[in-house]
């Protein structure tokens, strides 16, 4: 039996949400008006984002169901053993900054909403204890934020720091202070940092990676492109894409699956080679330089310019094998120092 990984990467808005507006779950808080009493309100917060939780918890029985399986889809039992599940953040909320821009409001006037970060944070440790329970594999929740990559932060670092901050966030002067990511809204940015650093964490293991998300626009365009150039995916990665929707009787797979055929990177390349993607879509010499960029969309402008794709992976596989090089080297020394 082979080792694996099995890691999801779950999208928020719509997908986790779904019409929550039409959630018959208990009694909504419905305030008019906030206390001006700073300690009222701050529990009239908590009340509303309790209750909203309790609604994303609810809806969402088929992606628990995919989470507790003891094995993958697809897969015989005596092929693939089960030894960690790893969940994700899929969402297009990067940071701080971009989870205030997106936040699902109760009422229009109401500049108070729900953060994605508690949301994620409460959903997978539900599903963390609902796979123990079930099948005893322990699943943990990797909070690596694309704004942790662009802003060269330790993994986690924007997350928790959103944690404790997104209840008092406002768009001043003092976002400077917080970690952010270009605004890219294919989300092939997020999927390259986070199945390479899931592969580089494990390469012994056989990862299976499923990615889930509403938009059908947003899949039909991931899953042609990662099929084309598979040598951008480890080779220990098989990458699936899903379609689903709060509410959906099940998660749907979306075309055919992808076997990955390229080189395993360190989290220090990985990191790197992000940025030079969007700076090689955006024709930019410096990172901070693509951060107001509007929507980029970095598939298709590689698209539109086959030129600018061959660049960016020219560019991976001679890391790719410059990796393999010094492990080789390392390796060989090793064996000399043996014998």
């Amino acid at each position: 039996m082979i080792d694996t990984i099995h890691a999801l990467s779950v999208d928020f808005d719509n997908c986790l949400t779904g019409d929550w507006s039409k959630w018959k779950l208990g009694n909504k808080p419905n305030y008019e008006k906030y206390s001006e009493n700073v300690e009222e309100q701050n529990q009239q917060k908590q009340e509303e984002e309790d209750w909203f939780i309790a609604g994303v918890i609810h809806e969402n029985g088929p992606i628990f169901r995919h989470i507790e399986n003891d094995y993958v889809d697809g897969a015989s039992k005596k092929e693939l053993k089960v030894i960690k599940k790893i969940c994700l953040m899929g969402t297009l909320r990067k940071g701080i900054l971009e989870d205030y821009m997106n936040r699902v409001p109760y009422k229009k006037e109401k500049s108070f909403g729900v953060s994605c970060f508690p949301v994620f944070k409460a959903f997978f440790h539900e599903a963390s204890k609902r796979s123990m329970s079930v099948c005893s594999i322990p699943c943990v929740f990797d909070t690596t934020l694309l704004s942790d990559i662009y802003c060269d932060k330790e993994p986690g670092e924007s997350y928790d720091n959103a944690l404790k901050n997104y209840r008092d966030f406002k768009v001043s002067s003092t976002v400077r202070e917080f970690s952010r990511a270009v605004p890219e809204s294919s989300k092939v940015d997020l999927l390259y940092m986070q199945f390479h650093k899931i592969a580089s964490e494990h390469p012994n293991a056989e990862i299976i990676f499923d990615f889930i998300d509403d938009q059908e626009d947003i899949l039909d365009a991931l899953q042609p492109f990662f099929f084309d150039n598979s040598d951008l995916v480890p080779s220990n990665v098989t990458l699936r894409f899903y379609q689903y929707k709060a509410g959906d009787e099940a998660i749907t797979l979306f075309k055919n699956e992808i076997k990955g055929r390229g080189g395993i990177l360190s989290i220090e390349i990985i990191k790197e080679n992000v940025k030079t993607m969007a700076m090689i879509a955006m024709v930019k010499d410096d990172i901070s330089k693509c951060f107001q960029a509007h929507r980029l969309n970095i598939i298709k402008v590689f698209k539109q310019c086959s030129e600018k794709l061959n660049k960016f992976k020219q560019k991976h596989i001679e890391l790719c094998e410059k990796i393999k090089s010094i492990t080789s080297e390392s390796l060989t020394s090793c064996t000399n120092l043996f014998w």
